[in-house]
């Protein structure tokens, strides 16, 4: 092993792309057992709804849903995290792969979520009101539309200033994976750029310590914007919030939106 006489003499990380199948698996590590946004859809729902979820990923809120009573139907555009998803089973659910821009399901629901950030990865306003406006053409007459959308911080939106977060989870294989999260908006399109970097290390003789990224681009609209986005597709906005529960701590990077459809 090499010793540094100082930390800026280290040579740097090398990052290897994300693979779709990675992605997957480190996304049902970190995300598979969060359920902390299940009370808030739950208090809209009525009893045994239809409910289109718009970005399922690997299912766990179309699980979670499910095992309420509800008939659920999740589509993504991912096919790993689809088929991720079919493993882990379930009643009562069935997977799609589809493009939310371009919803064509053969029938209308009492209800569709778009959970966690999902539509914040359409950067581009018109693709924006197209699947917010085929969100209306699926649901039902007084049908409901659910949100959770992502609202940058003063730190993120300020040019030339860059967000970083660190984490770090215990590894199934064994080790530790450390994730870090850097955000920062492209000052000449406004978008927010996010970066996530996993290094995977082993902690185990003859394991190589690896590192993997990939950068997402996310919509960086104030809360304003989405609620006029919203209402141009043909929603009255019911509530909003910024916690999943009263007793809950605010989030300011956190807009919950309850909607109806309106003829």
């Amino acid at each position: 092993m090499k010793i540094y006489s100082d930390y800026d003499q280290e040579p740097e990380d090398h990052f290897e792309p994300l693979s779709p199948g990675f992605y997957t698996e480190m996304y049902e590590l970190e995300m598979g057992s969060f359920d902390a946004d299940l009370c808030y859809y739950k208090e809209f729902l009525a009893a045994r709804s239809s409910i289109l979820e718009i970005g399922c990923g690997t299912g766990r809120l179309s699980r979670l849903l499910a095992e309420e009573g509800h008939q659920v139907t999740g589509i993504d555009l991912s096919e790993a995290m689809l088929a991720c998803a079919g493993k882990k089973g379930g009643t009562n659910i069935r997977y799609i792969n589809m493009d939310m821009r371009d919803l064509q399901l053969s029938e209308k629901f009492d209800a569709v979520i778009i959970p966690y950030h999902t539509l914040n990865l359409l950067t581009d306003e018109q693709d924006i009101l197209r699947t917010l406006t085929g969100c209306h053409s699926h649901l039902r007459t007084d049908g409901q539309l659910l949100l959770q959308l992502y609202i940058p911080n003063a730190v993120t939106a300020d040019d030339g200033n860059a967000s970083f977060q660190f984490q770090m989870f215990d590894r199934p294989a064994g080790g530790k994976i450390v994730k870090e999260i850097i955000k920062k908006i492209n000052p000449e399109t406004g978008v927010l750029e996010m970066t996530e970097r996993y290094k995977i290390r082993p902690m185990q003789a003859g394991q190589p310590n690896t590192n993997f990224s990939h950068t997402m681009q996310l919509h960086s609209a104030s809360q304003e914007q989405w609620m006029r986005y919203v209402e141009a597709a043909g929603f009255d906005i019911l509530s909003s919030t910024n916690r999943y529960y009263p007793s809950a701590t605010p989030s300011p990077n956190m807009l919950l939106l309850h909607c109806r459809k309106t003829e």
